[in-house]
């Protein structure tokens, strides 16, 4: 019986390993897919491989946006930008941006808020 027992284990881990690793692979891939786009109209986020999302928020929708920045970002120098809307009616962003390098973050900002002053402008 102990062999059995032993044999039966090796084959749950290495079980568990697998399913582990593909999971791990799933979650990076579907990192990379990640894309946000600017346009004049508003923002656009993608994502997916077997389940594709596309969300996008005008301009004249956007009520406010912030950045934040915890503290494991900050040593890798990216952040987050958080956008909110009148019609969520909670403190939960419409959108968030992720993982934005702190390099483009002031520009990426500046562009949003140039566009939201330009809409409420017209």
């Amino acid at each position: 019986f102990p062999l059995f027992y032993e044999t039966h284990l090796l084959i749950s881990v290495a079980t568990l390993f697998v399913l582990g690793l593909i999971i791990l692979f799933y979650c990076y891939y579907l990192w990379q897919t990640i894309k946000y786009e600017l346009n004049e109209y508003g923002l656009i986020y993608k994502m997916g491989i077997l389940y594709k999302i596309q969300k996008h928020v005008p301009f004249y929708k956007i009520t406010d946006y912030s950045r934040t920045q915890g503290i494991i970002q900050q040593f890798i120098d990216i952040a987050t930008i958080r956008i909110h809307t009148a019609g969520t009616g909670t403190n939960v962003p419409e959108m968030s941006l992720y993982d934005i390098k702190e390099k483009d973050l002031e520009n990426c900002i500046a562009l949003i808020s140039k566009q939201i002053r330009k809409i409420s402008k017209n």
